[in-house]
């Protein structure tokens, strides 16, 4: 259980600082970010080749990435009537592509319905988002690492293809992917709902606080599975077993599947695929 105190204190320190917005006087500031001086405003095109990773910082609205084999790409927000330190601002350094919400330091309050925010990148690259509040959106994507910290907003992937890995934290959001594809998959969070109605890695680690989880295995593997309150369902991969270690407070464990008990351990077919969960109250679905 220690583990999972931790964790909480974590995500609360996340929800705290991600979102880069406090009050101040009744209005908003939006936190500093280095070499503010150098930032570009508004939409943008920018060549792909100029570009191996995109770091997305943003506060309310929507955010759309699609992925795209073009030699030039373009990123845009619905932000005409905006002023120019409400615009989105942007600044490529050594190969990394920033964008922010909006000026460095801002103070005042910015209608989100004006920032709708629609990113095209390029295959194979490294993609990190900070995101508060905003609901972000996906088509297919190939990419090399991929991190997402989120809070409070709802993001919905078709597949995603990640030739190393996937990290996602997430504070009371919920997180919807058709298929994934990495290396490692791991989410830690408070209050956040996950599923993936496909999921295909060697190591899946998930720890989170009071959030329902859900995933469809693909292939055999190790799996962590750590909460407090929330169910956790596994859909093993057809013909192929599994090893379950699942231990918890009040929470019981339900298949339909055969299976045999030893302990702790339950046993499905031959045992491939390695799983432990650890819950306070939540139950576990073997399907």
């Amino acid at each position: 259980m220690k583990k999972i105190i931790s964790l909480a204190l974590v995500c609360v320190c996340i929800f705290a600082f991600a979102g880069c917005t406090v009050g101040i006087n009744g209005l908003s500031r939006y936190g500093t970010y280095a070499d503010a001086g150098k930032y570009s405003v508004g939409s943008f095109t920018y060549n792909a080749e100029d570009v191996n990773t995109v770091e997305i910082n943003w506060v309310g609205g929507e955010i759309e990435i699609v992925q795209s084999e073009n030699a030039t790409l373009s990123v845009t927000e619905n932000s005409d009537s905006l002023d120019s330190e409400e615009q989105m601002h942007h600044y490529i350094r050594s190969g990394k592509l920033i964008i922010h919400y909006c000026e460095s330091g801002h103070r005042g309050e910015i209608n989100s319905a004006k920032k709708k925010l629609r990113v095209e990148i390029p295959v194979g690259i490294d993609v990190d988002i900070d995101n508060v509040s905003a609901d972000i959106t996906a088509g297919e994507m190939s990419v090399g690492d991929f991190e997402l910290t989120n809070v409070s907003g709802n993001v919905d992937f078709a597949v995603i293809t990640a030739s190393k890995d996937i990290d996602i934290e997430i504070v009371s959001g919920t997180i919807e992917a058709e298929s994934i594809f990495a290396r490692a998959f791991s989410v830690e969070g408070v209050s956040g709902d996950i599923d993936v109605k496909k999921i295909s890695a060697d190591e899946i680690e998930v720890q989170i606080v009071s959030g329902k989880t859900e995933f469809a295995l693909s292939k055999s593997c190790d799996v962590d599975v750590s909460g407090v309150s929330g169910n956790v369902s596994i859909t093993l991969p057809e013909g192929v077993g599994a090893e379950v270690e699942f231990d918890s407070v009040s929470g019981d464990i339900h298949s339909d599947i055969t299976h045999t008990k030893n302990g702790d351990t339950y046993t499905f077919g031959a045992g491939e695929t390695k799983i432990s969960v650890e819950t306070v109250s939540g139950n576990l679905y073997i399907k």
